[in-house]
This record gives structure tokens, sequence and C-alpha cells, in this order.
């Protein structure tokens, strides 16, 4: 059995925060080559400012699945709690992918 401990409730379940899945929302309007739909979208976004939606993006292109998930945990303040209770072994090991449950 598998556990997640990460705090994700209803928010996380049914749309999440723009910073969660802007970034990625963006990069495939460029990747399908929708550059009016990625600019419209970018002004569109009143929570996020084009400045920082840009270097999102940018950042969501480079990096890793894993380090983009260790940059929202950073961001949300999860790890600074988690490092309060979990040991820097358990921190610093990789993520791994599970099997979905049964």
């Amino acid at each position: 059995m598998d556990v997640v401990i990460t705090g994700a409730a209803a928010d996380e379940m049914l749309a999440g925060y723009p910073g969660d899945y802007l970034a990625p929302f963006l990069r495939g309007r460029l990747q399908s080559a929708d550059l009016r739909g990625f600019v419209r979208e970018i002004f569109k976004n009143t929570e996020i400012a084009v400045a920082r939606s840009l270097v999102s993006v940018a950042l969501d292109g480079l990096l890793t699945e894993e380090a983009r998930a260790g940059a929202g945990r950073w961001r949300s303040g999860e790890s600074a709690l988690l490092s309060g209770v979990l040991s820097p072994a358990v921190l610093a090991a990789p993520a791994e992918a599970s099997e979905p449950a049964r």
C-alpha cells in the first residue's frame, strides 16, 4: 500500500491553483503552435503576472517532473513543514512512481 503525504484537498482535486496548472497548460499551447491562444491566456490570467507566467513556462519546459514537483512543494511551504517531521534522508529520497490503486 502506498501513501502520499501532500495535503492535497478539494482545491487540488477539483481545479488546483493557477501556479499548478498554468505553466503546463501554456506550454501545451506553444507545443501545438497556438501562439494566439498562448498570448490570450497569459493576459487573461489575473492571478499571476505575465512575467512570472513566462518564467514558469520556461522552467516547466526545462525541469524534470520531479524537479517541478519539488519546486511546487517549496513554493507551497510544504517542504518547510515536512522538514520538521521527516528525516533528511527521507526528504532527499527521489520520488518513485507507484502503481495505481486497484
